[in-house]
């Protein structure tokens, strides 16, 4: 397996191989509330995205970090040219926030791709005094994010 990296992202914590375990595709982000206890974005069952997803087996994913000022597009673009690769389901995002909790920005926003209704979508989890916030925006918004901040971008490795 290769590692990805690009002019925008680079790899976090080299070392360590994280995984999500298998998905029956059962587990929304709108019916986690358990897990996304500070704030849980209404739009995601108000666009139409609370569907059960297909079933996936144990994924290796990657956790980068931003090291240059990017779109949402030009992130996920930056690794791959078939973006459908860097998708999880919602069960699978759902699954990292609750076992790899430690992986996620612990100040800013760490941003999961995912495709629903043949549009994609990008989960933005915060962690909270609360717990767990996750908003939700469209992969085609054109605000740019600060790489100073480091945000993070979690995708399957490739």
């Amino acid at each position: 397996m290769k590692t990805i990296e690009s002019f925008v992202l680079k790899k976090l914590f080299p070392e360590k191989t994280i995984t999500i375990e298998e998905t029956n595709g059962e587990k929304t982000i709108s019916e986690s509330k358990d897990v996304f206890k500070s704030w849980l974005d209404a739009y995601f069952e108000e666009w139409g995205l609370n569907k059960k997803q297909k079933e996936t087996e144990e994924t290796t994913v990657e956790v980068l970090e931003m090291v240059k000022d990017a779109d949402y597009r030009t992130m996920f673009s930056s690794l791959s040219e078939n973006i459908d690769k860097l998708c999880l389901t919602q069960h699978q995002i759902v699954n990292f926030c609750e076992n790899h909790k430690n992986c996620l920005h612990p100040d800013w926003a760490t941003f999961f791709l995912f495709k629903e209704n043949d549009n994609y979508y990008v989960a933005n989890v915060f962690v909270n005094m609360g717990g767990l916030s996750i908003f939700i925006d469209y992969l085609k918004n054109e605000g740019i994010w600060v790489a100073s901040i480091s945000h993070r971008v979690v995708v399957p490795a490739i």
